[in-house]
């Protein structure tokens, strides 16, 4: 059995995680925050993702997805230590640098 398709797809997979770690550490270093190395970014991304999932799976989808957009700016500004407005700003951004990379992978 050939290893190529699971080598292809933990390639995407770690091409994907430093691209959107990459996009919070562009929009973390345009907006100033404090700790904006590219590990706090890592480590900012994948807290997020669990207190997200874990305020899905407690407050079930409906309420859990309303809440999970305050749960990640929360995240985002103690870990990178910036304000909320910052934290909000490096989401926005965050999302904008996503959408234009897929953009141009396709």
């Amino acid at each position: 059995m050939s290893t190529l398709p699971a080598t292809f797809s933990l390639v995407n997979l770690v091409a994907s995680t430093i691209g959107s770690v990459g996009c919070i550490w562009i929009a973390a270093k345009i907006v100033g925050a404090t700790e904006a190395s590219f590990a706090r970014c890592a480590l900012a991304g994948i807290a997020s993702v669990a207190v997200v999932v874990a305020g899905v799976m407690l407050l079930g989808p409906l309420r859990g997805l309303l809440v999970a957009p305050l749960l990640m700016l929360v995240v985002f500004k103690f870990i990178l230590d910036t304000s909320l407005l910052g934290a909000f700003i490096i989401g926005v951004l965050t999302i904008a640098f996503q959408t234009g990379l897929r953009k141009l992978m396709e």
